[in-house]
């Protein structure tokens, strides 16, 4: 099973999404309830075409939550992925994973960014369940 992913149908943070240039994004696939996993699943950010930030320019990925769906707040983890010498991630690979605070509350959603005004490619941000 190393290497897999366990999904579920139609549950993403961000599917498709072209990587904002020199900006940051609210995930196209929404808020998602994910509150009360108590560490069954992680967040995982996976390049859906190639991935290319300019040389020393880099990809952050963020995660907020709510209780009602409207007013988000940041969690505190997040990942800064940096490309030294413009490297490119190809489609499937996984740029990087964060876990879910035990304590986050009901809805969670992501926030994509870049500083680089020439980023290129999309991403799929999902729920990877692990194995109990």
């Amino acid at each position: 099973m190393y290497g897999h992913m366990l999904r579920v149908h139609g549950e993403h943070l961000a599917k498709g999404q072209e990587l904002p240039r020199n900006a940051q994004a609210v995930g196209n696939g929404g808020p998602q309830r994910a509150g009360s996993m108590m560490g069954a699943a992680e967040v995982a950010a996976v390049a859906a075409t190639p991935v290319t930030p300019g040389d020393g320019k880099s990809l952050t990925l963020m995660l907020e939550d709510s209780d009602d769906g409207a007013a988000f707040a940041a969690l505190p983890v997040s990942f800064r992925r940096s490309a030294p010498g413009g490297r490119t991630w190809a489609g499937g690979e996984v740029l990087g994973r964060l876990p879910l605070p035990s304590d986050c509350r009901r809805h969670v959603r992501v926030v994509i960014g870049t500083d680089d005004a020439g980023a290129s490619g999309t991403v799929d941000v999902v729920f990877d369940y692990l194995p109990r």
